[in-house]
């Protein structure tokens, strides 16, 4: 009888054993631990390349710069000359369903024809970023009627290669 209760003692031991060594499974993240993920992904720079006309090359035409919750966008034309820039103060928040909303204000105009104004509307659209894309869908939200359905992509400007 003290060789069984034996034998149960140190097979329970060796099943503790094997439990501090299992995989964890991984959980599922929480919408806090979603949206910070997010900010992490969406810092740096990202571009959207675009062509223009059909005897055009592709060029950037904006360039997306991401620093803690501020985003610059500078715009350009075919000759790679700047037309627009402008910075806002942006917010991360879960949408309807899975999706997630990219909110921002604060636009203060820095180049342009709008140089100088300001702006506290506060603008919302859905996104999607992971390390190499971001994605931005215009005019899908409720409340949007008049905004035309737009998709931007941008992926990121590799820091090691030139601009």
């Amino acid at each position: 009888m003290i060789q069984l209760v034996n034998f149960f003692i140190a097979l329970a031991l060796v099943g503790a054993v094997e439990a501090d060594h299992a995989p964890a499974i991984a959980q599922p993240k929480t919408e806090v631990e979603q949206l910070a993920e997010d900010l992490e992904l969406l810092q740096g720079a990202w571009e959207m390349v675009e062509k223009t006309d059909e005897e055009a090359a592709p060029h950037r035409t904006a360039l997306k710069e991401v620093t803690g919750k501020v985003e610059r966008i500078t715009r350009f034309d075919a000759e790679g000359n700047v037309t627009w820039v402008h910075t806002v103060d942006f917010r991360l928040d879960r949408g309807p369903g899975p999706s997630r909303v990219f909110t921002f204000s604060n636009v203060k105009f820095l180049e342009g024809r709008l140089k100088g104004k300001t702006s506290s509307e506060t603008t919302s659209y859905l996104y999607q970023v992971d390390q190499e894309n971001m994605i931005e869908a215009w005019g899908m939200l409720t409340g949007d009627k008049d905004q035309p359905v737009e998709i931007n992509r941008w992926t990121r400007v590799n820091e090691d290669e030139p601009e």
